[in-house]
């Protein structure tokens, strides 16, 4: 070998005489004067601010060696020391054997010879393939060069590649948190473990958006590590070290993110709140983790936006509106919990006021609504230490608590005192049913319902206002006995009927589609018992089963119908229950429908409620993604009632959300042209970042449409548009209305 002696010119290294990081370079094969030279070369050089040191090995079996220790930049490999002609040559093992993806691979043949071809070394991934003869000192610095500079690119793409990939990974994790102190907790844990940051100098703070009527808050430690843990909850004020005061202070100001040599502070906001993180460091990041930790900032503020508006339908959710105490949902849940303890001293007591609405009819509404806060503040005042209280109907309310505490006494004690309400001193009188945890397995509903059952008989009872539920009353069900005979006999005979809904487009005003709703009406042209009736009966009966068999054959039969006589309806929708879903053979029933008549992708909608979604998430996601492959799309019914996880809406099939009646009545009738409804459009601006269809309910005023379609909700039903009406009906309402203008 000969040893290249031409002096060149050096353009692309820079002298520095501080240490710098280190790229090591193997030279396999390759005799010792000339690894000497090359190494000589490079001595006090740097390429990208890496010192360049060279490693000679003789043998492959040094090189693999060598490749267990350390990972290197570049190998130049002696020709003679690879046959070309076999696929496991030795940088294929150095590649894939010994992981070494990033590092670059160039040939060096000693031996004057022909050039393999250009598609050989694209297959071996080797860079470059040179002559030794033909290589001077100047070359040998380009080659080098070119090689640790494509080394540096390819890893920083691979760093960036990981860093995205956490990133995503942190942002879904951060969706699951259910507080905003929980997600300052979690954003810290995310930065220490997905980027690899040093947890012991991590601070997150908080304070409220501030508004043109109300002052700047103070900014508030939520989440802290290492020696600042010890001020998670005190203003920012309180931290000693001024300068991180300021870093934080500067953030806040310019809304954007910080990168100095010794800290990085990023920003992030929402509607309500905005805050900051600090990260102690003791260089700048690079320009590619810059560039991670502001996707991560600008991750944050969304997830920080979703959080908030979860845990305001949370609140929505389970806790009455007027009052702030927990709902019937919420209720419920609570007596699951407590019926799993079998703490045989609790009771549950349910207070029901009398003539209440009497009094809302007499007086107005406004002087009912004052009656149920003071009787709420009462509850609070006299029992809210020991019991837990909710309101759980208009003029009902759930207490659960110790038998010493909870019994008529105490609750006598409590509102046998006159209620101010106004100028009116209001002598309340009420009913309670009362239910003991018995031993033995039993649900929040079985005790619910058993309170019921007492609070029934207290109604009846006129010696006293109060019953304690008795075990032989749930076997004075003759009326239930009665209904559910009726209702299977009327079913199997073709009396039950099904009608419609329309539903129109609120941004054209056609009619878009159509909801099959199921009656049972009887001779006179009345009904026998409403829906919310006689459907848990079926329910609890098992006639829902064969019930909802008929709805859906019925459902697609009258789509088929409207087809033939053009008209061009896009959906049907039917409601599916718990028990049918729970059906085996659900999933075929409708695929033969679907078949049979004709119906193409998207027409059927099967709607579900969040109640049902929660009760068995993982059925229904299956169910759901098995019918989304048929062609049948999803709603879930009555959105923003029964509060589903936003993990578990996101694994959900769905392609729809039905905002619920009662957040459409909250829509203003006086002044709706100015005001927006907050519970409905939050719910909508949910769904539109979900990519959801948004469909409202109930809908019965002009002002009520207008307001909907100007918040982004796409279709909705109600009276306003029309009622419910057999077929028949239907045909004629859709010939004379085939779009509407409102």
């Amino acid at each position: 070998m000969t040893t290249p002696t031409t002096q060149p010119s050096r353009p692309h290294l820079m002298l520095h005489e501080r240490p710098k990081p280190v790229w090591p370079i193997m030279m396999v094969g390759f005799d010792p004067d000339l690894c000497t030279h090359i190494a000589h070369l490079f001595s006090d050089y740097a390429i990208s601010g890496h010192v360049i040191k060279v490693m000679p090995c003789h043998t492959p079996e040094k090189a693999l060696q060598q490749l267990l220790e350390r990972r290197y930049a570049l190998v130049i490999i002696n020709a003679g020391l690879l046959d070309l002609n076999d696929p496991d040559n030795l940088v294929r093992v150095m590649r894939e054997d010994f992981q070494q993806h990033h590092t670059r691979y160039i040939v060096v043949d000693s031996e004057p010879g022909e050039t393999p071809m250009a598609e050989w070394l694209l297959e071996m991934h080797i860079q470059d393939y040179r002559h030794l003869q033909h290589i001077n000192d100047n070359d040998w610095l380009m080659i080098v060069t070119q090689a640790c500079q494509n080394y540096q690119l390819s890893m920083a793409n691979n760093r960036q590649e990981r860093g995205l990939e956490k990133v995503i990974s942190a942002t879904t994790d951060l969706l699951n948190k259910t507080s905003l102190r929980h997600f300052a907790e979690g954003i810290l844990d995310q930065l220490s473990a997905s980027l690899g940051l040093d947890e012991d100098g991590l601070i997150c703070v908080q304070r409220r958006v501030r508004t043109p009527n109300s002052p700047c808050s103070p900014l508030y430690i939520t989440a802290a590590t290492g020696q600042h843990a010890s001020l998670i909850g005190e203003p920012l004020s309180q931290l000693a070290a001024l300068d991180i005061q300021s870093a934080f202070e500067t953030c806040i100001e310019q809304q954007g993110p910080i990168f100095d040599t010794h800290y990085t502070a990023l920003y992030y906001n929402n509607s309500h709140w905005e805050g900051a993180i600090y990260i102690d460091c003791e260089c700048c990041p690079s320009d590619d983790y810059q560039q991670l930790l502001e996707i991560f900032a600008s991750n944050i503020s969304q997830c920080n936006e979703l959080i908030s508006k979860v845990n305001k339908l949370s609140f929505i959710a389970y806790h009455d509106t007027l009052t702030k105490v927990p709902n019937r949902t919420r209720f419920l849940l609570e007596l699951d919990q407590r019926a799993k303890t079998q703490d045989v001293n609790t009771v549950i007591a349910l207070i029901d006021l009398s003539h209440f609405a009497d009094l809302n009819e007499g007086l107005g509404v406004e002087t009912g609504n004052r009656l149920l806060i003071n009787v709420t503040e009462r509850l609070q005042n006299y029992l809210g230490d020991t019991c837990y209280i909710a309101r759980i109907g208009a003029d009902v309310f759930g207490l659960i608590g110790q038998q010493q505490d909870l019994n008529p006494d105490s609750i006598r004690a409590t509102l046998s005192t006159p209620f101010d309400v106004g100028e009116l001193s209001y002598s309340m009188r009420y009913n309670v049913g009362l239910c003991r945890l018995l031993a033995g397995e039993m649900t929040g509903l079985t005790l619910l319902k058993r309170s019921y059952i007492a609070l029934a008989r207290a109604k009846r009872n006129s010696a006293r206002n109060y019953e304690f539920f008795l075990e032989e009353m749930e076997f004075d069900n003759r009326w239930r006995t009665d209904i559910i005979n009726q209702l299977k006999n009327d079913f199997y005979e073709g009396h039950l009927s099904l009608w419609y809904q329309p539903q129109i487009n609120l941004k054209t005003g056609a009619v878009c589609g159509i909801e099959a709703l199921v009656r049972w009406p009887d001779s006179a042209g009345g009904f026998i018992q409403p829906p919310s009736i006689f459907i848990p009966l079926a329910e609890y009966s098992g006639l829902i089963i064969d019930i909802g068999d008929w709805i859906l054959e019925e459902a697609c039969r009258t789509f088929d119908k409207l087809k033939r006589q053009q008209h061009t309806l896009q959906s049907v929708c039917v409601n599916i229950g718990i028990p049918q879903f729970k059906q085996f053979n659900l999933i075929k029933i409708i695929q033969r429908l679907t078949q049979e008549y004709k119906l193409p992708a998207g027409t059927l909608v099967i709607e579900v409620t969040e109640q049902l979604a929660m009760h068995d998430p993982q059925l229904v996601i299956e169910n759901l993604h098995t019918l989304q492959k048929l062609g049948v799309h999803a709603a879930i019914d009555d959105f923003g009632t029964g509060y589903s996880s936003l993990n578990t809406l996101r694994h959900l099939a769905i392609d729809r959300l039905k905002i619920d009646t009662q957040f459409i009545h909250e829509i203003s009738h006086s002044n709706a042209e100015h005001a927006r409804p907050p519970f409905a459009e939050t719910l909508i601006s949910l769904g539109q970042k979900l990519g959801l269809k948004l469909v409202a309910e109930g809908v019965e005023t002009q002002a009520q449409a207008n307001t909907l379609r100007q918040i982004g909700c796409h279709q909705a039903q109600g009276f306003f548009f029309a009622k419910p009406m057999p077929f028949d009906e239907l045909l004629d309402w859709l010939n004379d209305n085939p779009s509407l203008s409102f």
